[in-house]
């Protein structure tokens, strides 16, 4: 139970991140640990607390707080309300687990952090460890692994034309096939991220260091090949076309050739086909009034613009466009895509005159576009520079 003014990680790790600057909110339960070490109910439920962090307390389905699979309701709206960048679930033991997988796919370019709070010292006692052969330790990896595939393939055998089968057997090759290392690049960003480490050369000149995934090319191949499978058997659930979309981001790296040509298909058949019956995660796409397009698949085709134009390279700015305007043409009164033709102007080329252009046009159809305007103060701010310096 996450009680104020403890000294536990997530008081102080979100104490700290205020102190950085960033915007910060605890979603918790309602539940907490009084002053005579006994769990209560707290009445308070949107509030500030002592480290000046919002704190989001949420009931308990049947209110039990011993049950160990617990229910909280509305904490998928708490969530989608908040729009974090950065998602951090501190342990992933409660069934509402899958609410926040349904959340990771429909936000894909949004980082997600999970650990796990059991282990035998604190948990690992019950019937459940017990009778599924699982045992905690430092390689449990590695054990639930072997079990995992004995499953996977008992299940192929009994339903192989299930497409959540081909799903899972995606999810755990593509787990299998990545790890990570750290690398040397010349560039004070890479891959739109900022270096983990920079250190002096013998000449003083900064070397930077990122941390890249990498991955096994056999197992990446076996978990292309089931989630094409698994789209080919349901060919307008959109998670599988997302989940091999951003299996292909993550390998490519700087050079997104078949991210973008799964992209551009996928935009290309959903264009061709709109009277389909589309979904997400079994469920029906929202449709916008006024606008041809779902929203959830114009949301993820902006998330896809924003992961192309984050990789920062030639290539990518130049999918980045292409993606844009091809959404720009299928959605003409969106202003994130006319927002993101005039960023390719402004950043890719250097065409301030341009992206003036595209700025100005979003802002007659929504005056109070927030991108179009700070993009016209950078301009306007870097313009007055330029006639400064000239004077």
């Amino acid at each position: 139970a996450m009680t104020d003014g403890f000294n536990y990680q997530e008081n102080v790790i979100t104490k700290y991140h205020k102190k950085m600057g960033y915007d910060v909110t605890i979603i918790a339960s309602q539940w907490i640990w009084n002053s005579a070490g006994k769990l209560q109910k707290m009445e308070k439920t949107d509030y500030i607390n002592e480290n000046g962090v919002k704190v989001i307390r949420l009931p308990i389905r049947r209110g039990n707080v011993n049950n160990r699979l617990k229910v909280y309701p509305g904490l998928y709206e708490a969530v989608e309300k908040e729009r974090p960048d950065i998602l951090f679930i501190h342990d992933c033991q409660f069934l509402d687990i899958r609410k926040m997988a349904v959340y990771a796919r429909r936000h894909p370019n949004r980082k997600v952090y999970i650990d796990n709070h059991v282990d035998y010292s604190n948990g690992a006692h019950g019937w459940l460890w017990g009778n599924m052969n699982i045992v905690p330790t430092k390689n449990m990896t590695c054990n639930v692994g072997v079990g995992v595939e004995t499953i996977l393939d008992r299940w192929e055998k009994d339903c192989p034309d299930d497409p959540e089968m081909f799903k899972s057997k995606f999810d755990f090759n593509y787990a299998k096939s990545l790890s990570s290392k750290v690398v040397q690049n010349p560039s004070s960003r890479f891959l739109g991220e900022k270096p983990v480490l920079t250190l002096k050369d013998s000449t003083g000149a900064n070397v930077y260091y990122y941390q890249v995934n990498v991955f096994d090319d056999e197992y990446f191949s076996l978990a292309l090949q089931s989630i094409g499978r698994a789209a080919e058997l349901r060919p307008h659930e959109l998670r599988y076309r997302f989940d091999k979309i951003n299996a292909l981001i993550a390998y490519e790296k700087d050079s997104p050739d078949m991210s973008y040509s799964e992209i551009k298909s996928l935009v290309e058949e959903y264009r061709s086909d709109q009277n389909a019956s589309w979904t997400l995660d079994s469920e029906p796409l929202t449709q916008v009034k006024g606008s041809s397009v779902a929203q959830e698949f114009s949301q993820a085709m902006g998330e896809y613009c924003y992961a192309l134009y984050r990789i920062g390279t030639p290539l990518a700015y130049d999918y980045f466009l292409q993606l844009s305007t091809i959404m720009n043409k299928l959605e003409p009164n969106n202003t994130v895509f006319i927002d993101n033709i005039g960023s390719y102007w402004q950043v890719a080329k250097r065409n301030n005159k341009k992206a003036e252009k595209y700025y100005k046009k979003a802002l007659k159809i929504d005056p109070e576009d927030y991108a179009a305007t700070s993009n016209l103060k950078l301009i306007q701010s870097s313009k007055s520079r330029k006639g400064q310096s000239g004077k």
